[in-house]
């Protein structure tokens, strides 16, 4: 029964993160590059500039003391501006808000937005922050009065709180606590374990039939008209994709902005703010580790600078105003703490803190390894996928899609979660055709947090081949608990090297508010070659061969997970036209 109930959420969120079918953008294209900048002109959330002192933070210690020297050096009376999806109470992250504390009593500033559901379980930390009242807090888009009354009385769902809980935190167990706590819902499932075999054996002879699917449709209705309250239960369950559409819209950037002496200066990347992010994965091997314990460290990418905007109508500090300003950025209440539970916060931040900086030598070594600078001012462009933007006007789709196209030799894409979507094959198609050598570099079913998109991506990786044609994909050859990829950079042609918070699949180009700095050389530079090979060098990569990927196939058979995720993409088409 578990497998079934699986197979049947699988369905309606897998679908509502993978499917691009019913979710295209539209017409629109990605226009040729007009005026200023060197992205198409009706971007606009994009800010066309001049970074100076441009560093690329190839490891987690580098752009985490970067951070620190933004907070140190802010001046007083400015304001700083951080953006991060997570948030934590950890080591690193202590360290950090030491820094924060320290530049507010200094008279700094702080605006700090969060993602309301990945921040939950660290409100009390979070309102210890903000009890100096120069630190303000937003935590992005909380569930919506309607979401929780479609689960409490449509669903009947008596246990709607582990379902959202298991939405927030991706736990599978709460989710489908939350689905068999409905008394209309949990028949429902269990009548179509037979038909779900049924799909099963029509896909494996090789397709289905009109017939068929005629009869699939008689056997839905029939299983529906049979079960007393299922008719008026599917209905409800087709607007789970709806609700879930909003619901997974989170706050994914990856930003701070701060005001120093020597100009306006910014990091953008992947990284959140954890120790799996923050310190490097050398840690690992130290016999003080303190990484002990955690997942393991994120392989991740930020590039900072000083930023000179040239087209001076918006800065990306006023599309940070947007976002902060927004109705679905919800201030964190200024609740007084108690004596004692304010006192176990401090306590504990400074135990956490002391950790660290008995550590940080090492810490900072690391950092100064994994720094490259580049000597030169370059050009650049930030784009975001803005939490207002409708679905055709997600700008770094647009972004990629208009740099793949205009491709002449090469394009190299690091994401940490890959599925592609049809918008970015029909680039990746154009770019092959005109004999671009594309290798696309990502995690492996071992490396990855998040292995449904990988099982996904593996089920469909034929299929990418044979419409785009000669492409080549790579996964991450570390062992389990050695280290996962978390960067989202691009490289296309040694001249346009894109670092930022976006990955290639449809959670980023679809739901997720994202951001984007890209830097153009001009011409072909050693520069993007020096970003690039610390990851293609330093780690070690597979290339996904037919073999290899057919034994991937067959592996994933064996996984009980793996098999529902599998059955939903392989059946993908017939469940759109059903």
């Amino acid at each position: 029964m578990k497998s079934s109930i699986i197979y049947f959420f699988s369905i309606v969120l897998f679908t509502s993160l993978i499917s691009c079918s019913f979710l295209k953008t539209g017409d629109r294209t990605p226009s040729s590059s007009t005026g200023e900048g060197f992205l198409p002109a009706d971007l606009t959330n994009s800010v066309f500039g001049e970074i100076e002192n441009a560093t690329v933070h190839l490891t987690g210690d580098s752009g985490f003391f970067k951070k620190v020297a933004m907070l140190e050096n802010a001046l007083p009376g400015s304001t700083i501006s951080m953006a991060y999806f997570i948030f934590e109470d950890d080591y690193s992250s202590a360290f950090l808000v030491q820094k924060m504390l320290a530049a507010a009593d200094r008279g700094v500033n702080i605006r700090l937005m969060v993602d309301y559901f990945m921040s939950e379980k660290y409100i009390p930390w979070l309102q210890f922050i903000s009890s100096n009242p120069k630190i303000k807090i937003k935590r992005f888009r909380p569930p919506t009065k309607d979401f929780k009354n479609y689960l409490d009385n449509e669903l009947a769902m008596k246990a709607s709180d582990a379902f959202i809980k298991g939405l927030m935190s991706q736990n599978s167990e709460l989710l489908l606590m939350g689905m068999m706590s409905s008394d209309t819902v949990k028949p429902l499932i269990e009548s179509q374990a037979k038909l779900l075999e049924d799909l099963k054996k029509l896909k494996e002879k090789g397709g289905i039939s009109p017939e068929e699917l005629n009869g699939l449709k008689f056997s839905v209705l029939q299983s529906v008209m049979t079960n007393p309250g299922a008719l008026e239960t599917v209905k409800s369950l087709t607007k789970m994709r709806s609700f879930l559409r909003t619901f997974l819209r989170r706050m994914h950037h990856k930003i701070a902005i701060a005001h120093t002496s020597n100009g306006k200066e910014f990091i953008v990347g992947g990284r959140n703010i954890s120790d799996e992010y923050h310190i490097g994965a050398d840690e690992l091997k130290h016999e003080k580790n303190l990484l002990k314990g955690r997942s393991y460290p994120f392989y991740d990418c930020e590039v900072s600078g000083l930023f000179a905007v040239h087209n001076s109508t918006e800065d990306f500090e006023d599309t940070f105003d947007k976002l902060w300003g927004s109705t679905l950025a919800v201030l964190l209440p200024n609740t007084k703490l108690e004596s004692a539970v304010l006192g176990e916060l401090q306590k504990n931040m400074l135990t956490k803190a002391n950790i660290y900086l008995e550590n940080i030598a090492r810490m900072k070594e690391r950092g100064e390894h994994g720094t490259y600078a580049i000597s030169d001012k370059v050009l650049a462009q930030y784009v975001e996928n803005s939490y207002l933007s409708k679905l055709d006007g997600k700008e770094i789709t647009l972004a990629w899609q208009h740099l793949i196209e205009n491709a002449t030799s090469k394009i190299q894409i690091v994401s940490a979660y890959l599925y592609l979507y049809p918008e970015l094959i029909e680039s990746l198609k154009v770019a092959a055709s005109n004999g671009v050598q594309i290798d696309i570099y990502t995690n492996s079913a071992t490396t990855t947090d998040l292995s449904i998109v990988n099982v996904g991506a593996y089920s469909q990786m034929n299929d990418w081949i044979a419409k785009i044609g000669a492409v080549n994909f790579y996964e991450l050859g570390l062992g389990k608990q050695e280290g996962s990829l978390h960067a989202k950079i691009i490289n296309v042609d040694d001249i346009f090297v894109g670092i930022g918070s976006a990955n290639s699949d449809p959670r980023s180009h679809l739901f997720d508010t994202n951001n984007l700095m890209i830097m153009n050389f001009k011409k072909p530079t050693s520069a993007a070659q020096e970003v690039f090979s610390f990851y293609l060098e330093k780690l070690p990569w597979e290339k996904i061969t037919p073999k290899k990927l057919q034994g991937i196939l067959s592996n994933l058979q064996t996984d009980e997970k793996s098999k529902t995720v599998l059955k939903v993409t392989q059946l993908q088409d017939v469940i759109d036209q059903l």
